[in-house]
C-alpha cells in the first residue's frame, strides 16, 4: 500500500511543523510548500492526497486556495485551520463544500497536537476506505 500524501503550506511556519509531526505520526508522506504559490505549482505533479492550511495566509487568502483546488482535477481533502478565528474557518468550510464539492474538515485549535494528529488520522482512515 503506498503512503498516503500530504501537501501543507509553511505558513505560519509553527504550523507546518506540527503538521509535519502530526503527518509523521500518522505515517504520511509530507511536502512542505513555502509559499500558496509553490502549493499551487506543486500540487499536480505532487497528487497529494490531503492539504492542509491556515485559512489566513500572506498574498493568498485560504478561501481563494480553497476555490483554486475546487477547479483542479484531482480532488484532495483539505484540512483548514485558523488560529483565532474559528467561525471564520467554518464558514470556509461551508463555502468549499458547496461551491467546491471538496471534503472540508476544520482543525479549530492547530496549537493543540494531539487535536491535529486525531483529526489527521481521521482522514487518513477516510483516504485508506477510499471515502
Amino acid at each position: 500500500m503506498s503512503k498516503i500524501k500530504l501537501l501543507a503550506i509553511d505558513w505560519p511556519p509553527s504550523f507546518a511543523r506540527r503538521v509535519r509531526q502530526a503527518a509523521a505520526e500518522n505515517d504520511l508522506e509530507v511536502q512542505i510548500a513555502k509559499s500558496p504559490q509553490e502549493f499551487m505549482a506543486l500540487y499536480p505533479d505532487y497528487k497529494p492526497d490531503i492539504v492542509a492550511f491556515q485559512i489566513f495566509m500572506m498574498e493568498v487568502d485560504g478561501i481563494e486556495l480553497v476555490q483554486w483546488l475546487g477547479a483542479q482535477e484531482r480532488k484532495a481533502s483539505v484540512l483548514l485551520s485558523a488560529d483565532h478565528e474559528p467561525h471564520y474557518v467554518e464558514a470556509a468550510k461551508a463555502i468549499a463544500e458547496t461551491f467546491s464539492k471538496l471534503k472540508v474538515t476544520v482543525v479549530p485549535n492547530p496549537r493543540d497536537q494531539s487535536q491535529l494528529r486525531a483529526t489527521l488520522a481521521c482522514l487518513v482512515q477516510a483516504e485508506r476506505r477510499g471515502c
